[in-house]
């Protein structure tokens, strides 16, 4: 009955109603909201209703230590909820292909307070087999392919960009070009698994899996920023600037052919030996992570790309 450029307020509609049921209101109200101009204020403790709805719409009430409300605003709806105590059932995971990377999102994202929203995994073989072992499984299943993303070495990045408008229907339709579509975004050569037969392998399937990599490439596969290694980042730390200048001096250019070189002298002028590397890398990457500089900044952009997604 609201007329048109309504005001509307609702007090916890999702009482009594399944969670189904509550995706058909919010599906209601936001068709109310298109035809009538409305502005809807709904106060709510359901996560149905308010996954999906961008941060800006989301205004979450706390309590300060004096007992006094007050309003924080742009709040991700699950930040919302594991603020009153609900727990994160959806994270997101990122896959890297070292411990050094781990450390340096791990610690990043402690520093942003959104390391309950993800789980970081590393796994052993460099990035040729993390694409080549992994990247098929995920890549044909949807869910998967909604929740884990990869952050790969910064000088594995190519300048290659994947816009699926562009591609013409001959294109698409041949493997070919599809299959040299992704060397040039991953600068590798990645297998397909079509069925086969007496006709051959199937044309069409080998063209939808080489897309599904280059779509996952799109959306979900990120880089350490500024084209580097993780242990090139974590020797900018001021920290090791001041503590291991002397190290860093016998080295004329610090780049990715020496610096994991460069991080396992430290390592050792540290403890000895290199037996307590991890140890090291963790404490840098924590020293790195509290300092200001445009490369964390760059992976904070990026990992709230992935925690928007």
């Amino acid at each position: 009955n609201a007329s048109e450029y309504a005001l509307v307020l609702l007090d916890e509609p999702e009482v009594s109603l399944h969670p189904g049921a509550q995706e058909n209101l919010k599906a209601y109200l936001l068709d109310s909201i298109r035809k009538k101009k409305l502005q809807v204020v709904i106060s709510s403790h359901s996560p149905t209703l308010l996954n999906s709805l961008p941060n800006s719409a989301i205004k979450l009430f706390k309590t300060n230590e004096k007992g006094k409300f007050y309003i924080e605003e742009n709040v991700h709806y699950q930040e919302a909820f594991y603020n009153i105590e609900d727990k994160v059932s959806d994270k997101k995971i990122i896959y890297c292909e070292d411990y050094a990377t781990q450390m340096l999102i791990e610690k990043t994202l402690v520093y942003m307070k959104k390391e309950k929203f993800f789980e970081v995994v590393y796994f052993h073989g460099g990035e040729k087999t993390l694409i080549n072992h992994y990247m098929t499984p995920i890549t044909l299943n949807n869910t998967l392919s909604e929740k884990i993303f990869m952050m790969l070495d910064g000088d594995m990045k190519t300048d290659y960009v994947f816009d699926e408008n562009t591609l013409t229907r001959f294109q698409m339709e041949d493997p070919k070009y599809l299959a040299k579509c992704v060397k040039d975004a991953f600068g590798m050569e990645l297998d397909v698994y079509p069925d086969g037969g007496l006709g051959g392998k199937r044309k069409d399937q080998q063209c939808e899996e080489y897309l599904n990599y280059l779509r996952y490439y799109s959306t979900n596969v990120f880089y350490l920023p500024n084209k580097k290694i993780p242990e090139e980042i974590l020797l900018e730390s001021k920290l090791v600037q001041e503590r291991f200048g002397d190290i860093l001096a016998k080295y004329d250019n610090i780049n990715s052919k020496n610096a994991k070189e460069i991080v396992r002298e430290i390592s050792i002028s540290e403890n000895g030996d290199d037996q307590c590397i991890n140890y090291t890398i963790k404490n840098l990457a924590n020293k790195w992570s509290l300092e200001e500089s445009e490369t964390r900044k760059n992976l904070m952009l990026d990992l709230q790309v992935i925690f928007d997604k």
